[in-house]
């Protein structure tokens, strides 16, 4: 994938998270405080405003090492500042690899998800975004390139949302909450969906959040 190509997903991936905005309050308010609407909506939009001015030199790692800087200074949330330390990590692990291929797409997510792990000190099942990355990144495993992985990715990232959407959560606000937010599915993995939705640029219909079961 060329640079150019890479930044029009990105672009592409960046506004439809703002245009999901409302969607993200309204589940982070039912189960947690509300604020991750405004939390996504402002790092997209700034890497909106970044993207143009970046100078990189067209590697993936480099791409994300700059996005990992955006998010940290606009989204100081929980959320926000374990996303951009895991795209640092991501970053970190692809180095200045010019390729954009399906082994770089799993190295870049396991060390994210990795570094989210740790600086959370979240786990598979405690329902935070992780429950639909991972998934994700299981089935991208098998896969022999993003194309063919981002559809698969998607579907696991979603099956596994709505499986959780039962559990209660274990970390943040959401788990003050408790039973209030069992049925409700974990805001933050939404986000991940929607941005896989984007990516692949699939003209089926959406992931309708209001079939899981309230």
């Amino acid at each position: 994938m060329s640079e150019c190509s890479r930044n029009t997903a990105l672009e592409r991936m960046l506004r439809s998270l703002i245009e999901h905005e409302e969607e993200f309050r309204e589940l982070d308010a039912a189960a947690g405080d509300g604020d991750l609407g405004i939390t996504v909506r402002s790092a997209a939009a700034a890497i909106l405003e970044w993207l143009p001015k970046s100078r990189t030199t067209g590697s993936a790692g480099e791409l994300l090492a700059g996005i990992a800087q955006v998010c940290a200074t606009t989204s100081p949330s929980t959320f926000g500042s374990l996303v951009s330390h895991g795209l640092a990590a991501a970053a970190k692990a692809l180095g200045d690899e010019q390729r954009d291929d399906i082994s770089s797409l799993v190295v870049a997510l396991e060390a994210g998800i990795a570094m989210v792990q740790r600086r959370g000190r979240v786990e598979p099942g405690d329902k935070t975004f992780l429950d639909a990355l991972i998934p994700a990144l299981q089935v991208a495993r098998t896969a022999t390139s993003v194309a063919d992985a981002l559809p698969l990715m998607r579907v696991a990232a979603i099956a596994n949302t709505e499986q959780m959407a039962s559990a209660v959560p274990k970390h943040g606000r959401a788990a003050w909450v408790g039973e209030r937010a069992r049925g409700i599915p974990d805001a933050g993995s939404v986000v991940v969906i929607r941005a896989l939705e984007s990516l692949e640029g699939s003209d089926g219909q959406p992931w309708d959040v209001d079939t899981v079961s309230q």
